[in-house]
């Protein structure tokens, strides 16, 4: 697994496509979602903890709240690529189902590991940045892969449409999670 993490992050497009292929990868998506979620959150937890916000209760509940829309923000998105990818901006090529897109996209998100760095004073926020842009970068990447587009380009419109029509629901789902988490 580490390996196609590493070839994933690097880009691979062998790596891509031994993914798409093993029917066997998805648990390791979905375990490289919540490694990347948990990242974020034990770089914002130690943020806080420097800036003396940290509440130890609040802790647990931002890991099981953090973790359960983590995954549902990644199982969201790939369902847009489908619709968007695979039915509305299809090739003669495309061939393509939930389970590849979902592996796939699922490795792509390895790049995020590095918002665990996010709470170094004066680096913190690039690096967050950093992680978004390669992440998107590999999301594209395995786009194109997943749906055997024979370029780039169109895998940069579909994970555009579907980022920007992401956006909606993500705003409602972390409109959710602050209301679980408040209460």
């Amino acid at each position: 697994m580490l390996q196609r993490m590493i070839g994933a992050a690097m880009l691979r497009a062998s790596t891509y496509e031994e993914i798409e292929a093993d029917r066997s990868a998805l648990p390791q998506a979905i375990g490289i979602v919540i490694l990347v979620t948990l990242c974020g959150i034990v770089g914002n937890v130690i943020a806080s903890a420097v800036g003396g916000g940290v509440q130890v209760g609040g802790i647990l509940g931002a890991v099981l709240n953090g973790t359960l829309f983590g995954v549902l923000r990644w199982a969201l998105w790939v369902t847009l690529i489908l619709l968007i990818g695979a039915k509305m901006l299809k090739t003669d090529s495309t061939d393509t189902n939930w389970a590849e897109l979902g592996r796939v996209v699922g490795f792509a998100y390895t790049p995020g590991v590095l918002v665990l760095l996010s709470f170094l004073p004066g680096i913190g926020g690039i690096m967050g940045f950093i992680a978004f842009v390669w992440t998107l970068v590999a999301v594209v990447i395995a786009i194109r892969h997943a749906l055997d587009f024979e370029g780039t380009g169109r895998a940069i419109v579909v994970a555009g449409i579907t980022g920007v029509l992401g956006f909606i629901p993500w705003v409602i789902l972390r409109a959710i999670q602050g209301g679980v988490a408040s209460s």
